[in-house]
């Protein structure tokens, strides 16, 4: 049922987002690390850190988000389902691991597809451009969460 697949989607990019907390705070680290090196060598980690922490960031955000979209259609249409008992996202442990939530934003991007085109035939251009906005960060996340720089 199209409703479990919304529920499902945002149990799965709860936890991208906080898979992507960690993996932040990581990264944060090795800024902050490198930000005391004063070589060229050093410069250049730092910049590559600073580049990666700050796609990484705009990956979470934008996750972030689509969970809100996610939970308030949930709430106006009183969603009620099973799948919360049932369904259990895929956890990771590994920093390694991170471009493995590509699967999760792919299958979230298509519940919203489903209902950007229900808008659509409904043509109701608020939800419309809401759904779109949606597509628009989850094809960044899906694009930059495995990119290392």
């Amino acid at each position: 049922m199209i409703f479990d697949d919304f529920i499902k989607s945002e149990l799965d990019l709860e936890t991208v987002s906080l898979f992507l907390s960690e993996v932040l705070e990581k990264e944060k680290e090795n800024v902050q690390k490198n930000a005391n090196y004063t070589s060229s060598i050093g410069k250049a980690l730092l910049d590559k850190d600073s580049e990666h922490y700050s796609i990484l960031s705009t990956c979470k955000d934008n996750v972030d988000f689509v969970i809100q979209v996610l939970k308030d259609y949930i709430e106006q249409e009183n969603i009620q389902s099973k799948a919360p008992f049932s369904y259990k996202p895929r956890k990771f442990i590994s920093h390694s691991d991170l471009g493995k939530h590509q699967t999760e934003v792919l299958k979230a991007k298509r519940v919203i597809d489903h209902s950007l085109w229900t808008a659509s035939v409904k043509k109701d251009e608020e939800r419309i451009n809401l759904y779109q906005e949606c597509i628009n960060k989850l094809n960044y996340v899906y694009s930059h969460i495995a990119r290392r720089t």
